[in-house]
């Protein structure tokens, strides 16, 4: 077994989708006096474990579908042929058990509203390159992307932690699931070519490369508007405390907006995987400070 290809075949720069929406989701139900560590915890392994599967899974069913016979992104664990197809749907699927262990206790607290949560999110991260109606495939991924790794895995913790619904639950959920559609997007722009060979129909390879470059610039800095949802509520750490990472999200889109469509963008993921943990943690510091009342 090579444990180097494995380590990358989990594409661990992309697990900052599970864990800064349970940071947020956690540091807000902190500032609303209804935090519970282990909740967080355990929600944080739940996310962890899913979004692993949904790699793997994707590695295997990208090449059992030809997406990867020219790739442009590094080379998959399947690709490569360090691992069979049957081997990488295997250990995809023990992460999903995984998944539903550590989501035992949170179905245990939430109720039905979890249970029904977790289902979903366990259907989609097949669902999401398998299945008769592959959501990579269709050109609908960044929809579910808002909707699972913002709406859903923040509104689903703050219940959790507070045992009610609230609107604002949703506002925070969009800002975090757009800065999480930061990897998809330039993902999909730099592979958006050899999509297109394969039937992909990413929004990118639909529409082309100047609605890809938009997109990462709208993901960029769209989140900065919602600070007038925080500044409403008094929240003026939360509001203000994000916008430290604004000159990082210029540098970047600046070097982003020169590099040409090719493996030249791979570096640009790593990098807005960074710029999400740099917002999320700053958002999340924001609300303590505002909860201290400093």
């Amino acid at each position: 077994m090579n444990i180097k290809a494995w380590i990358g075949a989990l594409r661990p720069k992309t697990l900052t989708a599970a864990l800064v929406p349970i940071l947020v989701a956690s540091c807000y139900s902190y500032y609303l006096g209804s935090f519970s560590l282990d909740l967080s915890l355990y929600a944080l392994f739940a996310a962890i474990f899913i979004q692993i599967a949904t790699n793997l899974f994707n590695d295997a069913i990208d090449f059992k579908k030809g997406a990867d016979e020219q790739r442009v992104g590094p080379q998959r664990i399947t690709q490569s042929g360090e691992a069979s197809y049957k081997t990488v749907m295997l250990i995809a699927i023990l992460f999903l058990v995984l998944a539903v262990l550590s989501g035992i206790p949170l179905v245990m607290r939430g109720g039905i509203d979890i249970f029904y949560i977790g289902v979903f999110s366990l259907v989609f991260a097949y669902a999401y390159t398998g299945g008769p109606f592959p959501l990579a495939y269709l050109g609908i991924a960044d929809i579910f992307v808002v909707l699972f790794f913002g709406i859903i895995a923040v509104g689903g913790l703050c219940f959790l932690h507070t045992g009610v619904w609230d609107l604002s639950y949703l506002f925070l959920g969009i800002q975090v699931g757009l800065l999480c559609n930061i990897m998809l997007a330039i993902n999909n722009l730099r592979d958006y070519k050899t999509d297109r060979l394969v039937n992909k129909n990413t929004l990118v390879a639909r529409f082309g490369e100047r609605f890809g470059r938009v997109e990462v610039l709208l993901l960029f800095f769209v989140p900065f508007s919602f600070s007038i949802v925080w500044l409403t509520g008094s929240m003026y750490f939360t509001a203000l405390l994000p916008f430290m990472a604004l000159p990082f999200a210029v540098f970047v889109c600046y070097r982003f907006l020169k590099t040409e469509v090719g493996p030249g963008l791979n570096k640009y993921l790593g990098l807005g995987s960074l710029y999400y943990l740099v917002f999320g943690a700053l958002l999340g510091i924001g609300m303590v400070l505002d909860y201290g009342g400093i």
